[in-house]
């Protein structure tokens, strides 16, 4: 799939904000920023899978220590035991701990629309986005009346590339 380049003017001001979600192109049901866009829309199944990973950070985050506290508790026949179990429910939080930090680095509004600014923010540059979403930003952005202003703020595109500046 073809990453889809928008001017970030549009998307700061509010008049570029589609209906449809990026990734899969259905109807907008709840609406977060996207870097430096605000109010930016997401369907039902990016709920389900925000939730979904919300879900799965807490589980990392809390499971193991949960879990060797419950074991240390049931298990542990005298002190130095405990201990060690202890020790290894320490690491094992740790552990669950990073992971539940690489989650939610995939939970982002950025992420979930996988969406990523230019370096010199002047565009978004949307990954794999959905033919029904990229129709629906041609027709907000529309053709460029002249040359000139085009050159300026051009259409959506898609292409391999982000369009220069």
């Amino acid at each position: 799939m073809n990453p889809l380049t928008v001017p970030t003017a549009l998307l700061v001001t509010g008049h570029a904000t589609p209906a449809v979600c990026v990734r899969h192109g259905q109807p907008a049901v709840f609406r977060l920023g996207v870097g430096i866009a605000k109010n930016w829309p997401f369907c039902a199944r990016c709920r389900t899978r925000r939730w979904s990973l919300m879900a799965a950070a807490a589980a990392a985050a809390f499971g193991p220590f949960v879990v060797g506290f419950g074991l240390t508790t049931a298990f542990a026949a005298d002190d130095t035991q405990a201990r060690t179990y202890l020790q290894v429910t320490v690491f094992a939080v740790f552990v669950g701990l990073a992971v539940a930090g690489v989650i939610g680095l995939m939970n982002t509004p950025s992420a979930l629309a996988r969406a990523k600014t230019t370096p010199d923010k002047q565009w978004i540059i949307f990954q794999g986005s959905h033919p029904t979403f990229a129709a629906e930003m041609n027709r907000i952005i529309g053709p460029a009346p002249d040359t000139h202003q085009a050159a300026h703020i051009p259409p959506a595109t898609e292409s391999s590339e982000p369009t220069p500046t």
